[in-house]
């Protein structure tokens, strides 16, 4: 299945995860316990998380997606087969595509971690 990431306004990069494709559903919460042991849950909102992996990506990809996690470019993500847009940001430690895929020098590999906002 292919996905499509892409600013608001500009180009989009399609990405073909590899088979470790995750969603997750994430809510964003407060809850506490008090002496007399009743516990508390506030819910503030929710939001959804994606990590995958890639391989071959080409260099100008690459450069693409390290530049909007670098400047930390608001992003949508969407399948090719859905109707679902999502609001996400790179959310990775380190380049999201900053490692050579073996023994290529101009193909890339990564991680894509994306939150929703």
């Amino acid at each position: 299945m292919s996905y499509l990431l892409f600013p608001s306004s500009g180009n989009h990069v399609t990405l073909e995860p590899e088979w470790n494709f995750d969603r997750k559903d994430a809510q964003v919460k407060n809850e506490h316990i008090t002496r007399g042991g009743k516990r508390y849950v506030y819910k503030w909102g929710s939001y959804v998380k994606f990590s995958f992996g890639l391989t071959f990506i080409n260099s100008s990809t690459a450069a693409l997606i390290n530049s909007w996690w670098i400047t930390n470019t608001k992003l949508m993500f969407t399948s090719t087969s859905e109707t679902a847009v999502y609001s996400v940001m790179l959310i990775a430690s380190d380049l999201p595509a900053g490692s050579f895929q073996k023994p290529y020098t101009d193909k890339f590999k990564g991680t894509i971690d994306l939150q929703g906002y």
